[in-house]
């Protein structure tokens, strides 16, 4: 007797999943997504500070090179006296050494420029420029620093502009506890500085537009609770914001900036980086 390839008592084969089954898969998929997503998002941005760090460096050359070219001196980004734009000007000033202006835009800012206009993802350390009398700049030599691979030259900045030119007043420079440039408040967005909030740098040093929104909110750092910063020597660092002196004249390399007062701070084993140059 021939035995049925297909008994009755055989059991039905199963065509669907349960909803528990199909509940149970989708949590391990939004399980999976909330531990990778973080790490994809951080090497990502590890690669935009990469790309960060790498036009920073250009930069640097281009400043360095400028430098030697004038005897000693950064740009001074100087209209002509009595006018006290203290260092607005820079990148025009170094237009001629750097082949493309695409360096001078950070991959995480998320500014806009229409040409002529180019983005501007840094700022100068306006620390390195003095007014003598209130009329002349004093360029300091970079061989007066007590510390040039420690000095600040530029640090980053959110939703910067400039047009290329001899002047370009639109490039932006800061003291460590001001930023201020030729797009401040010209929208869509003020210029901001992208470093997080420098150490012993209050909200009451601030003003809308510069290190803190309106709501009294610290801006966020550029990089990973960081940013690059290029040094008067030419190297490219990262930095947390509380490394870093906000600075101006030095008092002395083992001084902590406080408020109201300044100095260079990097001897203190409190600071790596500092915007004075003594």
């Amino acid at each position: 007797m021939l035995t049925s390839l297909h008994p009755w008592n055989a059991k039905p084969r199963r065509t669907a999943y349960t909803l528990l089954e199909v509940c149970l898969v989708i949590g391990i998929i939004f399980l999976l997504s909330a531990i990778l997503f973080p790490v994809f998002n951080r090497v990502r941005e590890s690669a935009r500070r990469a790309t960060c760090q790498s036009n920073l460096h250009q930069i640097g050359l281009a400043l360095l090179q400028y430098n030697q070219d004038w005897d000693d001196r950064f740009p001074s980004g100087l209209m002509p006296p009595p006018s006290a734009h203290l260092g607005r000007g820079w990148a025009g000033q170094i237009a001629s050494y750097v082949n493309n202006v695409q360096v001078f835009r950070c991959p995480s800012d998320d500014g806009t420029a229409v040409a002529p206009e180019y983005q501007l993802s840094y700022s100068y350390n306006a620390a390195l420029l003095r007014l003598s009398n209130n009329i002349n700049f004093n360029l300091v030599p970079i061989s007066a620093y007590s510390s040039p691979s420690r000095t600040v030259l530029l640090f980053e900045a959110r939703y910067g502009r400039a047009t290329r030119g001899a002047t370009d007043l639109d490039s932006s420079v800061g003291s460590g506890y001001q930023l201020f440039g030729g797009t401040m408040g010209n929208g869509p967005h003020n210029l901001q500085m992208a470093t997080g909030v420098l150490d012993m740098v209050t909200l009451s040093m601030q003003s809308p537009g510069n290190n803190f929104s309106n709501g009294g909110i610290p801006y966020r750092a550029a990089h990973l609770d960081g940013s690059n910063y290029l040094c008067a020597d030419g190297h490219v660092t990262w930095m947390h914001s509380d490394k870093i002196c906000p600075g101006w004249p030095a008092v002395s390399s083992t001084s902590a900036a406080t408020p109201g007062t300044f100095a260079e701070g990097t001897g203190n084993g409190r600071h790596a980086l500092t915007f004075s140059w003594k």
